[in-house]
């Protein structure tokens, strides 16, 4: 039976850390500074968090040597014509470094999930990235045409900046601040926050180790996910499970015992790319058997659950004192 325990405990482990190191490295969320300027002409400033990019102070002095430096490359002929696409670093050091990528060589590149985004916020055509590696910040420029180059150049970003950092604590709730140039400096251009509660049903079956007894498992599970708050999500839920607890004796079964147990849990989503829906947690409730299992008729039991889209898993533990405790394992999938 402890073999059996520890196959289990393992097999948990292996099926959810997996899936937690796989959203917490995939995408490391960024927050970012969008400014409009004229027409489609737009600023995205990216970084870790919008009350870092508040305090950001570096954005006009790259600007200045980035377009500095730009112009000399094509003074003195680098470059056939303007580039749609370049990369400009700025290391630690203070070295820079411009790197352009040619209409045909960029033309030839095929990106499904760059070309959804151009769409969706109506990117133009030039696209022009600063690299400042040693604050983590990228500044991005996205323009009609060369003759853009000049508003871009000339229009001074940390007043942006500075109304992010004006707005003070409700920045915080957001992972996208959009501000809008006007012959009077920057209008805020920010949607209301989402606050919509979302309800949800699901029905699943699945099996539990009772102990040392297998059993099939009906469910029903009732979820209320709160409004996220930037890439974070909560929800809690209730959970009623069924079981059916017999023993198998020379080809039939016998001492058929029923069993439910009803769970209260809170989880949480800390990937929101929409990748995987991974959320992890805490329950705590009940479980009850007909028959006796050598348990208190009602057991109070808690414990960690792992949902991974459709499928759950749970590890349960009943305190039975003296540093003793009665295990149970579940697997669900949910079918509605």
């Amino acid at each position: 039976m402890k073999n059996i325990k520890l196959f289990m405990c393992l097999a948990f482990i292996a099926l959810t850390f997996p899936l937690w190191a796989q959203t917490n490295t995939e995408q490391n969320p960024q927050d970012t500074v969008l400014i409009r300027l004229q027409g489609r002409n737009q600023v995205h400033i990216i970084g870790k968090r919008l009350r870092t990019l508040a305090t950001y102070e570096r954005a006009d002095s790259l600007k200045a040597y980035f377009f500095s430096d730009l112009n000399k490359s094509l003074q003195n002929g680098s470059f056939p014509e303007m580039p749609k696409r370049i990369h400009y670093f700025v290391s630690q050091q203070g070295k820079r470094r411009l790197k352009a990528e040619i209409n045909e060589e960029f033309a030839a590149k095929f990106d499904l999930g760059y070309e959804k985004t151009r769409m969706n916020l109506d990117l133009p055509p030039l696209h022009y990235t600063i690299y400042d590696l040693p604050e983590n910040v990228e500044i991005h420029f996205f323009l009609e045409d060369s003759a853009a180059t000049e508003l871009a150049a000339t229009t001074m970003l940390s007043p942006a900046l500075q109304a992010v950092k004006k707005e003070g604590k409700k920045a915080n709730l957001l992972s996208t601040y959009r501000l809008e140039k006007t012959g009077f400096g920057f209008e805020n251009r920010n949607p209301k926050k989402n606050k919509v509660i979302t309800l949800e049903f699901n029905g699943g079956l699945g099996g539990m180790l009772f102990g040392s007894q297998l059993s099939p498992v009906i469910s029903y599970d009732l979820y209320i996910t709160l409004p996220s708050r930037r890439f974070l999500k909560h929800r809690f839920g209730a959970s009623y499970n069924g079981f059916l607890l017999t023993d198998f004796k020379e080809g039939k079964f016998e001492n058929l015992n029923t069993g439910t147990s009803l769970k209260g849990y809170y989880q949480f989503k800390i990937n929101s790319t929409g990748q995987h829906d991974s959320w992890f947690g805490l329950s705590a409730g009940y479980v009850g058997t007909d028959k006796s299992t050598g348990l208190k008729r009602n057991e109070f039991i808690w414990g960690l659950i792992s949902t991974q889209g459709r499928n759950s898993f749970s590890a349960d533990m009943i305190p039975l004192g003296n540093k003793e405790a009665f295990l149970l394992f579940t697997y669900k999938r949910f079918i509605l």
